[in-house]
């Protein structure tokens, strides 16, 4: 295993002497290590860069909070998700209730369309009835002789 050398920094070093000993900590590790798959090159480019903007360069940080973020995200879908299922299901039974209740409507006018039909029956039986009999009351008057209305039918 070779050495190598890695500046020391501390908190008066410049942000090129940090990104530099960044990049001689890369060179440090052999390929295949552990180590080497933290030292990736999209790595040392994502560290570079939050050290010029001044950033934080705690990693598990900024996965954690990526974490927490994507969570949130996915509740949120989640929970929307949800209510667009409640909210078809409220819908769908709403409409169901609506239907039930235009069914019994529909059944409630036939009920009220046969009770005036059985009623329009009876009226126009009991008109031609009402003609029977008074047709059946003249010729009574005429079998009795009475051509004429009895006194007490012209009073009233």
């Amino acid at each position: 295993m070779a050495y190598l050398h890695v500046d020391i920094v501390g908190t008066h070093s410049t942000k090129a002497e940090e990104i530099k000993a960044l990049g001689q900590m890369a060179k440090c590790v052999d390929r295949g290590s552990y180590l080497a798959s933290l030292f990736t090159p999209a790595f040392i480019h994502w560290v570079e860069t939050q050290i010029q903007d001044d950033g934080s360069a705690d990693l598990y940080g900024y996965l954690e909070k990526s974490y927490q973020d994507v969570t949130a995200e996915c509740s949120k879908k989640v929970s929307a998700e949800m209510d667009a299922k409640r909210a078809g299901q409220d819908y769908m039974r709403a409409q169901a209730a609506y239907e039930s209740e235009l069914r019994k409507a529909g059944e409630h006018v036939a009920y009220l369309e046969t009770r005036i039909e059985t009623a329009r029956k009876d009226r126009y039986e009991s008109a031609v009835r009402a003609d029977k009999f008074e047709g059946l009351y003249h010729r009574l008057l005429q079998a009795i002789g009475w051509e004429s209305k009895p006194e007490w039918e012209e009073r009233n």
